[in-house]
Formats: C-alpha cells, structure tokens, sequence
C-alpha cells in the first residue's frame, strides 16, 4: 500500500497486531510517545488490518503536509 495516497476503498487483507504497531510507530518515528501514546498504539494494532492501514496512511500524509496553516 502506498501510504501517501489518499485511501479511496477499503484495504484488503491481514496482518499479525505485533506488525500492525509496527507500522503505526515507524508512522510517528520522531514523536516523542508516552506511555499512554504507547498503550493506544497497541489498542490500535488490534483493530482490522484496513482500519490500521488507513489511520497509518493518514499520519503519513499529514507529516508530508506539513504544519497546519494559521487561520
């Protein structure tokens, strides 16, 4: 899956949690997590694989859209 193109079907297919949360935190490398943050990503990783995958594409979009404008 290319992650920084907008979603526009339901992604397909599954991934083990431990992998899931993988990508959620390679996602949000260089934000500082807490210890909540951490517990959060690890409930994310157990949804399903296409609601994982497009929560990780909208991170990454966001970081590539940069700071948000003023106004």
């Amino acid at each position: 899956m290319n992650y920084l193109k907008p979603v526009q079907v339901s992604p397909s297919g599954c991934k083990p949690a431990d992998e899931q949360a993988q990508d959620l935190l390679q996602a949000l490398r260089g934000v500082e997590l807490g210890d909540y943050d951490r517990r959060i990503v690890q409930w994310l990783a157990g949804w399903d694989a296409a609601v994982v995958e497009t929560v990780v594409s909208l991170i990454y979009r966001a970081r590539q859209a940069g700071p948000i404008p003023e106004g």
